[in-house]
């Protein structure tokens, strides 16, 4: 029977067309949330854009600096004064470090502010 095959394929076609609208609408659904969510993301990831340029621009003065000065720079914040000592970084970005001990002088303090 060669025509009754095609009154099981209207079925199965109405049925695959029913589940589809039905996903259609789900997903018409969770579009808007999916859109606000991927707006958050985005501000998320320019945030810690701007805080990592930032962060880089930072290390790359202070690095300039601390070169500058003789001394030794590292990515922590902790960078040297004069004569190759250590040093500390201040609030205001700055840094203070201390020189070698000599025989002559002792502890030999140097600052830079920027």
């Amino acid at each position: 029977d060669v025509g009754g095959g095609g009154d099981g394929m209207v079925l199965v076609s109405s049925a695959l067309e029913a589940r589809l609208a039905k996903l259609e609408e789900q997903m018409g659904a969770e579009v808007p949330q999916l859109k606000q969510r991927v707006a958050s993301l985005e501000a998320e990831l320019d945030t810690a854009k701007k805080a990592l340029d930032g962060a880089l621009s930072r290390l790359a003065a202070f690095e300039g600096g601390a070169r500058a000065n003789g001394g030794v720079a590292a990515a922590n914040g902790v960078g040297g004064g004069g004569g190759g000592g250590r040093g500390l970084r201040t609030p205001s970005g700055g840094g203070v470090g201390l020189g070698g001990q000599t025989k002559e002088s002792g502890v030999v303090a140097s600052s830079r502010v920027r």
